[in-house]
């Protein structure tokens, strides 16, 4: 098997939040996420860094179809952030569920 036939998991996720990143989809901060970022020490510049360079590494789907995916990256100091996200609206609009400090 090649390099090319080895699927990433969650690779359409990731390039699906990506594009609609560049197209200027609209990013909705949830109350829940603001209070978490305050507490965390997570800016929205971070988020976003996260969202645009990092990669999707869990996807969870409600009873009713909508999914949140998890985007793991790093900041610049090295530590790993989690930003969960929901998209709506064939992701024009991404909303920040919450952020998290891997550590």
């Amino acid at each position: 098997m090649t390099r090319d036939e080895v699927s990433v998991p969650y690779d359409s996720e990731r390039c699906s939040l990506q594009g609609a990143l560049q197209q200027g989809a609209r990013i909705v901060w949830t109350t829940h996420a603001n209070t978490r970022s305050k507490e965390r020490r997570i800016t929205k510049l971070i988020a976003e860094r996260v969202l645009r360079r990092g990669y999707v590494d869990d996807v969870e789907t409600s009873p009713d179809g909508r999914e949140k995916w998890r985007v793991v990256g790093s900041d610049n100091d090295g530590r790993r952030i989690g930003i969960v996200v929901s998209l709506h609206g064939d992701v024009c609009i991404i909303y920040v569920v919450t952020v998290i400090d891997l550590g």
